[in-house]
């Protein structure tokens, strides 16, 4: 088990299996604690659309790696022997083949990233993939993070997000959906507590997934920080309670009234 403070070589196998909890745990507690028990004895199967996320940040940050990792369709025939053969190499180096739209995808998000200036320069002079372990001394719960980007120079923490929409309201909806907020502030009070050194802009590099791979830059204000910290203060406040009952309880077992959306409201 890594030590509590600021680690450089972890893998993001070795960083999900740390029993500090994480936003996404995070997350599931505040679905229900019963959720988040689940999801960490039996963890979610990779979907397409994880794997794709996967490929896409390595390929930003850790470039060399992507290229050990992950290679386009080759196009053989596993019909034939030699074929056969060739694809069996190839899975047992543990090399991810990607199709053909996804790895010409991943290279246009890629060049647009870096064709940003600033989140070209983020990315060139941070630090990227450092994961973080604290324990927060109020609710007494070990806790991690591990941000995309670390610019110490310039106190920021920047993360990339693949998306369907970057502008403004649509990439909005989906930071509430996601809970983008709560990552910003979880993410900058766990990485002031272990470096001392101030954090001055949490960034979002937020990535169109389809032609032309259009890219947009938002710092996360501090009403919307203030509102992500009250957010996970009360995610942790419940872990911290399931954590040492040993109680995980999932949905309230009153009779709730049945509400509709917001938009669906309009004119009633």
């Amino acid at each position: 088990m890594q030590e509590i403070g600021i680690h450089l070589n972890i893998s993001n196998e070795d960083y999900r299996a740390h029993p500090a909890i994480s936003k996404s745990g995070l997350d599931q507690i505040n679905r229900s604690p019963a959720h988040y028990k689940a999801w960490l004895e039996e963890p979610p199967k990779e979907t397409p659309a994880t794997m794709f996320g996967t490929a896409f940040h390595m390929a930003i940050l850790q470039p060399d790696l992507f290229k050990e990792r992950y290679m386009q369709n080759p196009g053989i025939d596993r019909r034939t022997k030699a074929g056969k053969a060739e694809w069996d190499d190839i899975m047992k180096r543990g090399i991810t083949v990607l199709s053909d739209d996804d790895f010409k995808a991943i290279e246009g998000m890629h060049d647009s990233v870096m064709a940003h200036p600033i989140a070209k320069q983020l990315i060139e002079e941070g630090k990227h993939e450092l994961s973080g372990i604290w324990l927060h001394p109020e609710f007494n719960v070990l806790v991690k993070c591990r941000p995309d980007i670390w610019h110490e120079e310039k106190g920021v923490i920047a993360d990339l997000k693949t998306t369907t929409d970057a502008r403004i309201e649509p990439f909005g909806k989906s930071s509430f959906y996601y809970r983008y907020d709560v990552q910003a502030a979880y993410y900058r009070d766990i990485w002031y507590n272990l470096t001392g050194s101030p954090v001055f802009a949490f960034l979002f590099i937020a990535v169109e997934k389809d032609p032309p791979y259009a890219v947009r830059l938002y710092n996360v204000p501090a009403h919307v920080m203030a509102c992500g910290r009250q957010e996970y203060r009360r995610d942790l406040a419940t872990f911290g309670v399931c954590l040492r009952s040993g109680v995980w309880p999932a949905y309230p077992q009153d009779i709730a009234e049945l509400e509709l959306p917001k938009w669906a409201r309009q004119g009633l």
